[in-house]
């Protein structure tokens, strides 16, 4: 649909606004939600919800491979002006461009299940992994020979059980009517 630092429609179109995982992505999200705020007519609302990485916990613990791949990854992240605790801002973000916080709510998932070698939450972890690659290297975050001991690791993890609990931050706020 297009850039949300320059969103392609006409000032005060819309009267719902929807945005999800993408503010942890931007180096300036601020700009992002008072590009919402243009596209929202008076009294309309923006539901926004992201991430926060410290909102996790697991049994048994992580991996130390995937924890050292999830830090790289997130130091490119950083890097790029990205920040995956972002979820815990979005009120902050909301109000500095004059959005009215209607509320906030913190969202749980929590799972108990096996994971078997062709599970596919597991695929997709290792294909997200696997794409990060470059970009994880040619940033320094991880040296090849690293990265791939980490991946390879995962790859080979034995069949388990585990309990996972981690949360989203959605806020709803609301363009003040004129």
């Amino acid at each position: 649909m297009g850039d949300i630092r320059a969103l392609p429609f006409e000032q005060e179109t819309f009267d719902l606004v929807f945005v999800r995982e993408l503010l942890q992505f931007l180096s300036d999200p601020v700009q992002a939600v008072g590009e919402l705020a243009r596209v929202l007519r008076p009294g309309g609302y923006a539901c926004v919800s992201d991430t926060d990485d410290q909102l996790n916990l697991s049994w048994p613990d992580r991996s130390p491979a995937l924890d050292r791949l999830v830090a790289a990854v997130s130091e490119v992240q950083h890097a790029r002006g990205g920040d995956r605790q972002c979820g815990r801002k979005l009120s902050t973000y909301l109000r500095r461009v004059g959005f009215e916080i209607a509320s906030v709510v913190v969202l749980p998932d929590a799972q108990h299940r096996a994971v078997r070698r062709c599970d596919p939450e597991r695929l997709l972890v290792l294909r997200q992994v696997r794409s990060a690659r470059e970009r994880v290297v040619q940033a320094g975050a991880m040296t090849e020979a690293a990265f791939d001991a980490d991946l390879a690791v995962l790859e080979a993890e034995e069949e388990h059980e585990e309990f996972r609990l981690s949360a989203r931050i959605i806020v709803l706020a609301r363009k003040p009517p004129t």
